[in-house]
């Protein structure tokens, strides 16, 4: 069981990105989701003058939408079977992917990006500490004024986890009572989980084989904001922009960060 959060074991997770059967999944996903369709479309005046970082880019889902209309896109990946299906998939078109970890931009100057995408989560790998460094050396890799997109699970949303949903039929019944079981034996009860801003989570991804980091909407507004960034917008899921009082109350699985680098 866990109280704090911490890494999702990174060997056990590196490989399920590299399993062919992950990759098809990835890869048979092409279409932005509500969030980021909506987030495109605030940026899409200024694209075409951006040089974007597409981090954690996967099998090209984002990249099949950003990277015909900004003016240089890099998509790294931790998964050296999503490169290869990235680079077989963009063979030609004018967009590079490299083999690379969010958590060590190193290879980057400062300053030499406008743009950087982390999609579906990406960030919610790593833990607390790993977390505000990752997004440090983002920061250091935009330009002043440059924009960071990202998403994050929210913690807001484990109640719906710890609930035993409503199966149609006995073989659903069954499944839907093991996950319930495994979800109670490998977290801590709802009330620790709820009582800190973030947590780290057994949500049953790759069959409950690790924890992703979860956090509040409000929590993860101030992790930004002291992590040097600045005009934070929240999207749910519905690809809506949230007023500041729906931000606290938001029980969206995920939620959508827009800010820019001060």
């Amino acid at each position: 069981m866990k109280s704090s959060p911490d890494p999702l074991p990174l060997a056990q997770a590196q490989r399920a990105y590299e399993s062919a059967p992950t990759v098809r999944f990835y890869a048979r996903n092409t279409q932005l989701q509500p969030p980021e369709a909506a987030i495109l479309e605030r940026l899409r005046p200024r694209l075409g003058s951006m040089r974007m970082l597409d981090l954690g880019v996967g099998a090209g889902r984002t990249a099949l939408h950003f990277a015909p209309l900004v003016r240089s896109y890099l998509g790294l990946d931790w998964s050296h079977a999503m490169v290869e299906t990235c680079l077989a998939r963009f063979d030609g078109a004018p967009a590079r992917f490299e083999l690379g970890d969010a958590r060590d931009l190193g290879r980057f100057g400062e300053g030499v990006f406008d743009f950087v995408l982390f999609s579906f989560n990406g960030l919610d790998c790593v833990a607390h500490d790993e977390r505000l460094a990752t997004l440090a050396g983002i920061r250091r890799v935009l330009t002043p004024g440059g924009v960071l997109c990202f998403s994050a699970h929210n913690l807001r949303s484990v109640a719906a986890l710890f609930s035993f949903g409503s199966p149609r039929g006995p073989f659903e019944a069954l499944e839907e009572a093991v996950r319930y079981v495994r979800i109670r034996v490998n977290n801590p009860s709802l009330e620790i989980l709820c009582a800190s801003p973030y947590a780290a989570v057994n949500d049953g991804w790759n069959a409950f084989a690790g924890y992703h980091y979860h956090i509040t909407p409000t929590e993860q507004v101030l992790q930004i904001q002291q992590a040097g960034f600045v005009d934070v917008s929240v999207f749910g899921l519905a690809g809506v922009e949230l007023a500041a009082p729906a931000v606290p109350v938001c029980d969206d699985r995920w939620v959508y960060y827009l800010c820019r680098r001060a």
